[in-house]
């Protein structure tokens, strides 16, 4: 499996673990984070994002999460964003 193989799929489970496509707004990152705006924060699931080798979950409102990858959140949030054709 190439590295652009397994990045299609860490981002295919990070959209699984955000609520699937429908239930995505935006997605954006910053240093550390994977930040997200979601229509149903009930439909996301923290298991499957730790999966994904998140380091940790917030969710500082009812519909934003922010999923910590640290240094690699830029490669995780490019896949998702390709995934997603944003």
């Amino acid at each position: 499996m190439t590295v652009a193989e397994k990045m299609q799929n860490v981002a295919a489970n990070v959209i699984e673990g955000l609520g699937g496509f429908e239930n995505i707004v935006a997605v954006n990152n910053c240093i550390s984070r994977l930040r997200v705006d979601v229509k149903d924060m009930s439909k996301t699931n923290d298991n499957i994002l730790k999966k994904t080798g998140s380091l940790g979950i917030v969710r500082p409102s009812e519909t934003h999460i922010q999923v910590i990858y640290g240094p690699k959140v830029e490669v995780v949030a490019d896949a998702v964003r390709q995934v997603l054709k944003y």
